[in-house]
C-alpha cells in the first residue's frame, strides 16, 4: 500500500475509530522502523564531537548484520539498494 492508497483508505474509514486508530499504528510503526535505520546509518557515517566518523561501510556492516534483529528486514534491504544501487550519498 503507497501513501497515496493510504490517503484514500484514511478518507473510505473516517468516523470508524478501530480502523483510524490501526491506520494510524500502521503508518507509524512503519515510518518507525524506516527511521531507525536511517539514523543509524547516518549517526554511524557521520562526524561527531565525540568521535571521527566511522564510515558508511560500517553502518552498513550494522544494519546488515543485525537485519531481523534489531532491524526490519524489508527496511535494510531497501536501505542498501537505495545506498548501493542507486549511489545515495550523505
Amino acid at each position: 500500500m503507497t501513501r497515496p492508497q493510504v490517503g484514500h483508505f484514511e478518507v473510505a474509514i473516517r468516523g470508524d475509530r478501530d480502523l483510524i486508530n490501526f491506520y494510524i499504528r500502521y503508518t507509524l510503526l512503519n515510518d518507525t522502523k524506516i527511521l531507525s535505520v536511517a539514523d543509524v546509518v547516518e549517526a554511524m557515517a557521520s562526524h561527531r564531537p565525540y568521535r571521527a566518523a566511522l564510515g558508511l561501510d560500517r553502518a552498513v556492516e550494522e544494519i546488515s548484520k543485525n537485519s531481523g534483529i534489531l532491524y526490519d528486514p524489508d527496511v535494510v534491504d531497501a536501505g542498501l539498494r537505495l545506498l548501493r544501487e542507486k549511489g545515495f550519498e550523505f
